[in-house]
Parts: structure tokens; C-alpha cells; sequence
């Protein structure tokens, strides 16, 4: 595999007060933010990261995941109705049009299903959704609390299951680990990862900035 590492200027590929730019600027910040997720999300192990047990650090990185695609769906929504992009993606050829048109197509259908978890507990913990969940709880929920006495340090495994308890409080708790896998799937279905750097080419080349 052949790659070519290049110094880039950064106020010669985002230009200020070009709002393309901007946008594009947000997106590749979105695209590692999301990358380093899915990877943090399907490690089978990260010993510095699962002090509070795998399952925390996986829900974790499922919650971030949820807000992440949800920035990308309004950044690709604004990008889809700014002329000027629209007039660079044109000049393109059909597989980056195609790939962008993809990618917008994916995220209005995954809209919805997005917005639901980021809203419950992916980008904000709302007080009122824990207090629904803690009234809907199953009293056979429970968890483990850690508690270092040499170091007087703290790790509330149990919140995994509070975590459990908000993204699949219409469940019965049998079914909530199925339910929980079944989530994961249908998300890593959605990534956009061909699309997203298809989108960012676009702007790479419709600039010649590898020219530069």
C-alpha cells in the first residue's frame, strides 16, 4: 500500500471566512473523532481503558459514536444546500457525486434512529431521562462498586448498568443484552466511512490543493 504524507498548511486549505471551508474543517475533525469511536467501541481489550470493566468503556464509545453522527448528519445537511460546494462537487467525477449523494441519503434515513440515543444518554445525560429510567428499573438490576483503600480511588462499575437501564428501558432486563448487541450492529451497519472521505477528497481536489 502506497502512501504519500504531505505538511499542510492549514489557513491555505481553510481559508477564514470561506464557509465551505469551515464546514469541510468540521468534517475531518468529525471523521477521526469517529474512527478512533469504532475502534475504541470493537477493541476486545485496552487495559488502560477498562479499569471500569469493558462494558463501560464500550458504552462509552457507543455514546460518543451517537453524538458524532449526529454532528456529521447536520454538517453534511448544511453542506448539501451550500451552492458553492455544490458547484465544486459537480465538477467532480460520478463516484465522489455518487458517494456524497450516498452519504446524504444514509443519514436521512439513519436520522431518526440517531437522534433517539443521542438524545437519550449519547450527548447528553438529561436528568429527566435517568430519573424515568431509575422509576422503570428492574429491582433485580445490579452492579458492582470497586473501592481502592491503599489509593482511596473509586470505580462505580455499576454504571454501565445505569447506562443499560436508560438506552433500554423498554425492554425487559433479559432481553436487554440482546437488544444491546443488536444496537451495536445496526450502528456499525450505518458508518459512513467511504462516503465521508469521499466528501473530503472532493474538496482536496476540487482546490488542487496537493498542488500547492
Amino acid at each position: 500500500m502506497r502512501k504519500i504524507r504531505r505538511l499542510v498548511h492549514l489557513q491555505n486549505w481553510f481559508p477564514a471566512d470561506d464557509i465551505v471551508a469551515a464546514k469541510v474543517a468540521r468534517l475531518c475533525i468529525l471523521k477521526e473523532d469517529l474512527e478512533l469511536e469504532y475502534r475504541g467501541l470493537l477493541e476486545p481489550k485496552i487495559q488502560s481503558l477498562d479499569v471500569n470493566e469493558i462494558a463501560w468503556r464500550k458504552l462509552y464509545f457507543l455514546r460518543n459514536i451517537f453524538r458524532t453522527m449526529m454532528e456529521i448528519s447536520s454538517t453534511i445537511h448544511s453542506l448539501k444546500i451550500n451552492p458553492d460546494f455544490q458547484n465544486a462537487l459537480s465538477r467532480q467525477p460520478n463516484p465522489l457525486r455518487e458517494a456524497f449523494e450516498t452519504l446524504s441519503n444514509d443519514m436521512d434515513v439513519a436520522h431518526d434512529f440517531i437522534k433517539k440515543y443521542r438524545n437519550s444518554i449519547g450527548g447528553h445525560v438529561k436528568e429527566k431521562t435517568i430519573m424515568d429510567s431509575l422509576c422503570e428499573m428492574s429491582p433485580e438490576r445490579t452492579g458492582f462498586i470497586e473501592y481502592d483503600v491503599t489509593r482511596r480511588q473509586i470505580n462505580l462499575n455499576f454504571a454501565s448498568e445505569l447506562c443499560m437501564a436508560v438506552f433500554f428501558d423498554e425492554y425487559t432486563y433479559d432481553e436487554q443484552l440482546k437488544k444491546a448487541e443488536e444496537l451495536m450492529l445496526k450502528l456499525i451497519d450505518i458508518l459512513p466511512f467511504d462516503a465521508i472521505r469521499a466528501v473530503i477528497t472532493t474538496y482536496i481536489e476540487s482546490r488542487y490543493l496537493f498542488k500547492r
